[in-house]
């Protein structure tokens, strides 16, 4: 059975702004991704390095090369990663690199651990329900490469995809510019 889990309080500063999807539901914009670091500490000598990334697209590009000269036969390569968003909150782990043909996009592989915590029932006795609720509330606000996540009603509709598409990076651009201290807009 699985539990569910009340998100938590929305980031200080989060606008609650929605969009129409082409199916004419709410959906909310989700704080973009502002950096991606990531480190290559085991592989070929001349592969190892700190690499920063400003897209799922760009770090996942490179993984996916990195693979290529990962070990074969159930071995990896260790790469820890941090992810920060436009509001500066972290999120820390590690990627372990195969080549074994089974690439995981860096974002799947953070939206997995969240749902483990989330969802499974063994999750409760290894981490504290304020961990998963944070877990939870993360998925809603943070963009982790996941589906559409449904708006409240209440919140505010700042665009509509059935009226004519626009670029998706833009309108995360412009809701959230200005909200966070330090912020950068992120680059499309």
């Amino acid at each position: 059975m699985t539990k569910t889990i009340t998100p938590a309080v929305l980031p200080e500063g989060h606008p609650k702004k929605a969009y129409i999807g082409v199916d004419g539901t709410a959906y909310r914009v989700l704080i973009p991704v502002a950096e991606i670091h990531i480190q290559r500490v085991e592989g070929p000598k001349d592969s190892l390095g700190t690499w920063t990334y400003r897209s799922w697209t760009e770090v996942n590009s490179y993984l996916d090369q990195a693979a290529k000269t990962a070990p074969k036969g159930g071995a990896y390569d260790k790469h820890p990663f941090m992810v920060s968003w436009l509001d500066q909150q972290p999120y820390e782990g590690r990627y372990d690199l195969k080549n074994d043909g089974s690439f995981q996009q860096l974002q799947t592989h953070i939206r997995s651990a969240l749902m483990f915590m989330i969802q499974d029932p063994r999750a409760g006795e290894i981490y504290p329900e304020e961990h998963r609720s944070m877990a939870a509330m993360f998925l809603e606000t943070y963009d982790v490469g996941q589906p559409a996540v449904p708006a409240p009603n209440d919140w505010e509709v700042v665009h509509d995809y059935r009226a004519g598409d626009r670029d998706f990076r833009a309108l995360q651009a412009e809701v959230f510019e200005g909200c966070f201290a330090g912020d950068e807009s992120p680059e499309g």
